[in-house]
């Protein structure tokens, strides 16, 4: 809200759990924090154009690692090869989705049990923009100049005391060349 030039003081704030969805279509709340690739998507199925979303990226916070792979300097010293074949897997997991989606989509819901096709392949398309780094490269490219953006934000906004040092934070060693 403070990114946006509103005053978050003036919120009366709830916990309402993982109801967001249910929530906001019974007008129980007004609004809720969630995930715009989840519950954003859900409420524009469920509710086409009864609802904004309101994308942290455009209020002024940068991209950021969502999802990262975090090891003690200890344990990649110890075994590299099992944090390589990890990130390995990960950005060709990534990479096959990004050539064949559908695919990709098959391949979720053969694991998980109660997803609904419909849902996962809205929330895959609504994703999929997300997967490729700010300033071009591969999935999972480390961009720095992305990073420090987002480090400096995370400051800024009080989600952590100190600026994060992003070069002992992340290694670009353990990726595909």
């Amino acid at each position: 809200m403070a990114g946006a030039g509103g005053d978050p003081a003036k919120v009366k704030t709830i916990t309402i759990g993982y109801d967001a969805v249910p929530d906001l279509l019974d007008h129980r709340v007004a609004a809720a924090t969630a995930f715009w690739n989840d519950e954003g998507v859900q409420l524009s199925t469920q509710d086409p154009g009864g609802f904004n979303v309101f994308r942290v990226e455009d209020y002024g916070a940068p991209p950021y690692p969502e999802l990262i792979v975090c090891a003690t300097q200890a344990e990649l010293e110890h075994d590299p090869s099992l944090a390589r074949g990890l990130v390995h897997a990960l950005v060709e997991g990534y990479d096959g989705v990004l050539k064949d989606p559908a695919a990709g989509e098959r391949a979720l819901e053969s694991q998980v049990t109660g997803l609904q096709a419909k849902a996962v392949a809205e929330q895959l398309k609504a994703e999929l923009p997300a997967f490729t780094p700010e300033g071009g490269g591969a999935y999972g490219s480390l961009v720095p100049s992305v990073l420090k953006r987002w480090a400096s934000w995370e400051k800024k906004f009080g989600i952590v005391k100190q600026t994060p040092d992003i070069k002992t934070m992340f290694d670009s060693a353990f990726l595909p060349r």
